[in-house]
């Protein structure tokens, strides 16, 4: 990465300052202007840099809920698997409790979804959804691949329960991948070295006998134990090629949806920036993945809308190395020339920064040639920064909006989800 010279640094830190929407606080931020901006776009994507950031799961509640009651988007899309998040949809909606799935989110990096700020905004769509009759209530989907063995046993509890076409050999076939359903990695280390019989082709074959089942959620479960199976076999052999399939299963599952809740359906998704910027403006083009992000833009044209977040310093909850407990820590400073350190130079606390190609548009122009930008997922070590947290980008190449707060707090650990006040 080469340093931004003097002179141009200045005049970029100028046009940034020009250019960004500033505000106090979240609760006071003025999303009048965001809102304009998004208007007419079919998905919404919102951001984060980090997994661990209180202040950005509390501005995306705010614009979702601006998106939900100004705009009329109806459905939220989050990073957790179908079966994780319907406990969720099940409180925001109102169903009755002899309905509800008690299963418990209790794998590595439940604090995503277990905290008091993803809480809160389950209270305020639970409230917002109580004056709207049962086909308007905003919903709460899981898009992500995760939680396999919380799905196999929403399968065969539905089986157990429910008349099913073929659900004796459905059961009979789901055998094969009940002894891993609580170590998929070994059963994918342990498939990779030809050393266990492969439950792909009986998972696949119990998808195909349950495809004339009506129940939209049982079939969601079922692809999501089939997918996640093939997942966790194929990111053994290529990191590349099991994030691609996780992307892909991520966009099967939004379009899926898109089309289930009908035609005037819109979609907020909550994720990662490496899953909602576009790959073109980061490394990840470069090495051969693609993401969610690209699949949206590609099947929705010029109906999506991409904001990503991001941040200076502060603390955030993280665990220090992948399956270890979760802990706070304190950001390390970013490098000298990064996106980070460019807008930490504004002096602006935080702030809405437009990107989105346009006549004399001279923040994005400035911003375009490609720096070192952070993100920072389920584990970090502050120490090793620069190796396994920063990448070259070019910001409005990702991103047709930007969130900035040049100091952050971690997110508040709770154990309200899934077993929330509400069930």
């Amino acid at each position: 990465m080469k340093e931004i010279l003097p002179d141009t640094r200045a005049d970029a830190i100028r046009r940034i300052v020009c250019d960004a929407e500033a505000f106090a606080s979240i609760e006071k931020a003025n999303l009048d202007p965001l809102l304009e901006r998004i208007s007419g776009s079919k998905i919404v994507l919102l951001g984060e840099s980090t997994h661990g950031t209180s202040e950005f799961y509390q501005m995306r509640s705010r614009i979702t809920l601006e998106l939900i009651r100004k705009l009329g988007f109806n459905f939220v899309a989050i990073e957790a698997g179908w079966a994780e998040a319907e406990p969720v949809d099940q409180v925001v909606r109102g169903w009755p409790k002899g309905s509800m799935n008690r299963t418990v989110l209790n794998r590595f990096g439940s604090w995503m979804w277990k905290n008091r700020e993803f809480s809160e905004f389950i209270d305020l769509l639970k409230a917002y959804n109580l004056s709207l009759p049962a086909q308007k209530k905003v919903a709460i989907y899981g898009l992500d691949v995760y939680g396999i063995e919380v799905s196999i046993d929403v399968v065969l509890d539905y089986l157990q329960r429910k008349p099913v076409k073929n659900g004796d050999q459905i059961r009979e076939l789901y055998a094969a991948i009940l002894p891993w359903k609580d170590n998929m990695i070994s059963y994918g280390s342990l498939a990779k070295q030809g050393r266990i019989n492969l439950a792909a082709e009986p998972l696949y074959n119990a998808l195909k006998l349950a495809l004339e089942e009506p129940n939209y959620h049982f079939l969601r479960n079922m692809r999501l134990v089939q997918a996640a199976e093939e997942y966790y076999r194929t990111i053994q052999v290529s990191e590349v090629a099991g994030w691609n399939m996780r992307d892909k299963y991520m966009f099967e599952v939004l379009e899926s949806l898109l089309a289930f809740r009908g035609s005037d359906t819109k979609a907020v998704v909550w994720a990662h920036n490496s899953h909602l910027g576009h790959p073109k403006g980061s490394d990840l083009s470069k090495c051969g993945y693609l993401n969610l992000c690209q699949l949206c833009c590609e099947r929705f044209p010029d109906q999506v809308y991409k904001i990503g977040f991001g941040f200076h310093s502060g603390t955030l909850a993280a665990a220090p190395h992948w399956g270890a407990p979760l802990r706070i820590a304190e950001a390390s400073q970013p490098p000298k020339g990064s996106y980070e350190d460019l807008f930490h130079e504004c002096g602006v606390p935080s702030f809405f920064l437009p990107l989105r190609k346009r006549p004399l548009h001279a923040v994005r122009e400035v911003l375009l040639p490609w720096r070192f930008e952070r993100g920072i997922g389920l584990s970090y070590e502050p120490s090793q920064e620069a190796k396994n947290n920063l990448y070259n980008a070019s910001l409005p190449e990702q991103f047709d909006e930007y969130c900035w707060f040049d100091r952050t707090s971690a997110l508040s650990e709770s154990d309200q989800f899934p077993n929330h006040s509400g069930l």
